[in-house]
C-alpha cells in the first residue's frame, strides 16, 4: 500500500463546489465534505478528516497546517479492543481541561500540554481501534480559529463502523 494520505476535494468535475448532501452516489470518503475543503484519508482507508483548502498538507505525516502556521491537525490510528478501553486509556494519559463531547460516537476534549496553546484530542470509534485527531492552536490565534477548529474536529469520521 502506498504510504501517503489520499486527498479528496468537495468539488464537482467542473470545478464548482457541490454540497455533499446533494450527492446520491458518493463514496464514503467524499460524504460530508465541506465545499472548498480538503479531506485527508489515512493510508489504510479507515479514517478521514477535513481542513480548509488553503491549509498545507504533508502527506507522509498525515499533517495539515494553517496558512500562517497558527494551527495544526494530525491524524493517528490507535489500536484498541473496545471504545471504552480506548477512552479509559486517554483519560489515564491526558488530563482534560474542557469536554466538548464524550459519547459513544465521539470523544473531543481539550487538555493541558507541555507547551502554550489550545490542544484538542478528538477520536471516533472504528473497527479494531479509534481514529484520532490532534489539533493544536497557538495561544495568540485560539479565539480567531474557534469555528474552523470546531469544523475540523467534527469532520473526523471512521470510514468503516464498529460492528
Amino acid at each position: 500500500m502506498v504510504a501517503s494520505v489520499a486527498l479528496v476535494s468537495a468539488m464537482t468535475s467542473g470545478g464548482r463546489p457541490q454540497a455533499a448532501q446533494q450527492w446520491h452516489d458518493e463514496p464514503p470518503y467524499i460524504r460530508g465534505l465541506i465545499p472548498h475543503w480538503t479531506g485527508l484519508v489515512d493510508p489504510a482507508g479507515r479514517c478521514r478528516f477535513s481542513v480548509p483548502g488553503d491549509w498545507t498538507i504533508r502527506d507522509a505525516e498525515r499533517l495539515a497546517v494553517a496558512p500562517d502556521g497558527s494551527a495544526t491537525a494530525v491524524e493517528e490510528w490507535a489500536d484498541s479492543s473496545t471504545w471504552a478501553h480506548y477512552k479509559a486509556g486517554v483519560f489515564g494519559t491526558l488530563k482534560p481541561t474542557v469536554f466538548h463531547e464524550d459519547s459513544t460516537q465521539r470523544l473531543w476534549i481539550e487538555y493541558a500540554a507541555g507547551w502554550a496553546g489550545i490542544h484538542h484530542h478528538v477520536a471516533v470509534p472504528a473497527p479494531g481501534g479509534a481514529c484520532v485527531l490532534q489539533i493544536d492552536v497557538r495561544a495568540r490565534a485560539a479565539h480567531g480559529l474557534d469555528d474552523i477548529v470546531r469544523q475540523v474536529a467534527e469532520s473526523l469520521i471512521a470510514l468503516l463502523s464498529r460492528s
